[in-house]
């Protein structure tokens, strides 16, 4: 299975275990989210398509993969922490910069 059907998989049940939740604990501790975070740097390139696409909570994902495989996350400054729009956007500029945006 390539990379990109494995992260649908489990995005898609991700989505549909933890849709409506508003605990980030539930969300972030999901099997499927944790395979995904599994799946390491391979994963950041289509988590960031689903952010751009679908604006889920992925940020977690993200810094967690960048920790595990010594990688710089951008700076998210102290005002933009909890506003999606500009979470997403740095994000994505991130992804962008670093070549993990296709």
């Amino acid at each position: 299975m390539s990379v990109e059907a494995a992260f649908r998989l489990f995005a898609d049940q991700w989505y549909g275990e933890t849709g409506g939740q508003s605990a980030p604990a539930r969300i972030v501790n999901n099997a499927a989210y944790l395979a995904i975070i599994g799946m390491g740097a391979r994963a950041i390139v289509p988590i960031l398509r689903d952010l751009r696409d679908r604006g889920g909570y992925w940020y977690p994902a993200l810094r967690a993969i960048c920790d595990a495989e010594g990688m710089a996350p951008p700076e998210i400054p102290a005002d933009a922490r909890g506003d999606f729009r500009r979470m997403t956007s740095i994000w994505i500029g991130w992804g962008a910069a670093n070549g993990h945006v296709a």
